[in-house]
């Protein structure tokens, strides 16, 4: 079960242009001790990154948003990280089923992919798989 408590780790980006969605990852991440910001847009999300980025343990990203999506985001974020030597853990997040959208994902950039609706279990899978030992 989640004994797994990440207090100690730098909050979680949540991008996420649906508020629903953002409540519920927030309220989710709580139980397992860890902060949140959240974003509506990959262009705002682009600009905190930018502006720190070494302020977030990592990115929960939609695909889909108004403004910018989460794919040309995550492409920014990495051109951005090539110039300064960091890297941010980049986690789709995604209602979409097609067939290759995990692929498209990873080719853009991000580092991991999960399908909507994210439950406690798949996101304590992904919380030990990136954050546990970072």
């Amino acid at each position: 079960m989640m004994n797994e408590n990440y207090s100690d780790k730098k909050p979680v980006l949540i991008v996420e242009d649906i508020a629903a969605n953002r409540e519920l990852f927030s309220l989710q991440l709580f139980q397992f001790g860890l902060a949140s910001r959240h974003v509506t847009n990959g262009r705002d999300a682009l600009e905190l990154v930018q502006a720190n980025p070494h302020a977030f343990s990592m990115i929960l990203m939609d695909l889909q948003m108004p403004v910018m999506d989460g794919f040309t985001t995550t492409q920014l974020i990495r051109q951005h990280e090539a110039h300064t030597g960091t890297h941010i853990i980049i986690v789709a997040l995604t209602a979409n089923r097609a067939e290759n959208i995990q692929e498209q994902c990873l080719q853009a950039g991000m580092d991991d992919f999960v399908h909507k609706p994210v439950t406690l279990d798949k996101l304590d899978k992904l919380l030990t798989k990136w954050l546990k030992d970072s």
